[in-house]
C-alpha cells in the first residue's frame, strides 16, 4: 500500500512524496491519532477472497514516515471495514473494525488507543451479522462521539445487528474506562 503525500500547494512531488506501507490485501483505511502524538495512524483493513489477510494499524512516527512494521497486527484477523475515532473519550482514537463477508466469522471489533497506540488485549467485541461499513455516531445524545457504557458505545453499523442481539461484549483489559461525569 502507498500513502500518497501532498504538499502545500495541494499537489504531489512524484515518488519523493510517498511512503510504501506493507499492508497486502487492503480493502478499507482510515486516519486517527491512536496515541496522542500529534500524527495522524492509519487503521487497514485487510480482507482477500482468496487464502487470508492480517489487519494492520500503523503510527505515523512524524516527517510523513511511518515504521517498517505494523504497530499493531492482528494476525488471521480480516476486516471487511474500518473506522477511527475516540470511542471511550480518553483523547486517543481508537479503530472499529467489521466483518461483512458471510464465510467469516461476523464480528465487529474496538481496539482501544493509548500512549502506545492500539493494543489487540485491549478491545470490545460485539458479534455481529454481516458488517459491510461502519460509522461512529453519537449513540446518546450527549454532544460526544461515545457513550460511557461499553455495551452501547461501539459505533452504529450498517447492517443487521441492533443492542438487543448483541450475544457477546466485553472488553478484555483489565480494568474498564471510567464513566464520564459530564
Amino acid at each position: 500500500m502507498t500513502v500518497y503525500w501532498g504538499d502545500s500547494s495541494e499537489t504531489w512531488t512524484g515518488t519523493s512524496s510517498t511512503t510504501t506501507i506493507a499492508a497486502t490485501a487492503a480493502n478499507k483505511v482510515k486516519a486517527g491519532d491512536m496515541n496522542g502524538d500529534g500524527y495522524l495512524d492509519l487503521a487497514v483493513a485487510c480482507y482477500s477472497t482468496s487464502g487470508s489477510a492480517d489487519s494492520f494499524a500503523f503510527l505515523n512516527t512524524g516527517g510523513r514516515t511511518f515504521g517498517s512494521t505494523p504497530d499493531m497486527r492482528l494476525s488471521g484477523s480480516e476486516y471487511t471495514s474500518c473506522q477511527v475515532g475516540d470511542i471511550d473519550d480518553d483523547g486517543y482514537a481508537d479503530i472499529v473494525f467489521g466483518m461483512g463477508a458471510a464465510s467469516h466469522t461476523q464480528e465487529v471489533k474496538a481496539f482501544y488507543g493509548g500512549p502506545s497506540g492500539p493494543s489487540p488485549s485491549d478491545s470490545l467485541l460485539i458479534l455481529a451479522d454481516r458488517c459491510y461499513d461502519l460509522m461512529l455516531k453519537d449513540l446518546d445524545g450527549d454532544g460526544s462521539s461515545t457513550s460511557s457504557r461499553p455495551a452501547t458505545r461501539a459505533a452504529r453499523y450498517r447492517s443487521t445487528w441492533a443492542p438487543s442481539q448483541a450475544s457477546t461484549r466485553r472488553r478484555t483489559s483489565a480494568s474498564p474506562p471510567a464513566a464520564s461525569t459530564s
